[in-house]
């Protein structure tokens, strides 16, 4: 078995990088809700709502979170254990959103 599922961790921010087919090769696509650390060393992916109640029942990860901010698909973002969830430092968030805050 699997140690995490087939996930493309390059797939386009915001959406979920489940592969469900290999030829063709498709992700699914949907858009992203959560955010997953697969390993201690980085492999990460974004899922759907569907693919993670699947990768809860068959996988097992570090974390998840929600993706609700989007701050994980900035180059800069990082995982805080203690606060259970993605940050980017010393960054504003207006620089963030081109200052539509």
């Amino acid at each position: 078995m699997a140690v995490v599922p087939p996930t493309y961790g390059a797939a386009p921010p915001f959406v979920c990088g489940r592969v469900v087919k290999d030829k063709p090769f498709t992700l699914c696509s949907q858009p992203a809700l959560y955010h997953v650390l697969w390993t201690k060393d980085g492999e990460q992916s974004l899922l759907c709502g569907v693919h993670y109640h699947e990768a809860r029942n068959r996988w097992s990860f570090v974390a998840m979170h929600a993706y609700v901010d989007h701050l994980c698909s900035f180059p800069l973002a990082q995982f805080d254990v203690g606060a259970g969830r993605c940050r980017v430092e010393n960054v504003l968030l207006a620089d963030l959103d081109g200052g539509r805050q």
